[in-house]
């Protein structure tokens, strides 16, 4: 076995901490998970969204996108790069549907959540809120790609109800930077 340094420094340091943990009983490692839980409510929150909430339908993850979004937005100074890893698990729960209806629900609920969350003061004492805008224009832009590749195979009646959601959330939403990434879509959607 090669050695394993403490610190993990290069590529081959982490290959050979890998193979170590690999040698322990996955009983061993999952005490180890378990006691770094219980001491660290960051590393909980990382290993909960990475092993137990990447399994939920649509509305789920949605429901539970909204209400992580909302419980970091009550703490003293949000931590922008959990909203941040939050929204690119959403991001990549719309790759796994087909349905355009669905990713569009997706995409509103990260643009209107971190637009929320930017009006409630994320980002601000660190001047990273443009962090969070990046997402909001990265979900406008995968919503463009998706209505631009997916219109055709909808029937006028899919079209017609896509159309109304994307005109309803437009009406609604508020940018705080004033720049509608909804309605963006919305005229997309429209034109065609």
């Amino acid at each position: 076995m090669k050695e394993v340094k403490e610190w993990i420094e290069t590529f081959e340091d982490r290959e050979n901490w890998k193979q170590f943990l690999l040698s322990h009983s996955k009983e061993n490692l999952s005490e180890l998970i378990i006691d770094r839980m219980l001491k660290d409510f960051s590393f909980r929150r990382e290993v909960h969204l990475k092993l137990v909430k990447r399994q939920l339908s649509v509305e789920e993850s949605i429901d539970d996108y909204k209400e992580s979004v909302t419980c970091e937005i009550s703490r003293k100074i949000p931590d922008v790069d959990y909203l941040v890893l939050l929204s690119s698990k959403l991001l990549e729960h719309s790759e796994n549907t087909n349905s355009l209806l669905e990713k569009l629900y997706l995409y509103v609920a990260i643009i209107t959540s971190l637009d929320f969350a930017i009006d409630s003061g994320a980002g601000y004492k660190n001047e990273d809120e443009y962090l969070l805008f990046e997402v909001m224009d990265k979900s406008r832009d995968f919503m463009l790609h998706a209505i631009e590749n997916q219109y055709h195979e909808l029937t006028t009646g899919q079209l017609a109800i896509v159309s109304n959601y994307l005109k309803k959330e437009s009406e609604r939403y508020h940018p705080i930077d004033l720049e509608n990434r909804i309605k963006t879509a919305f005229k997309k959607m429209d034109s065609i």
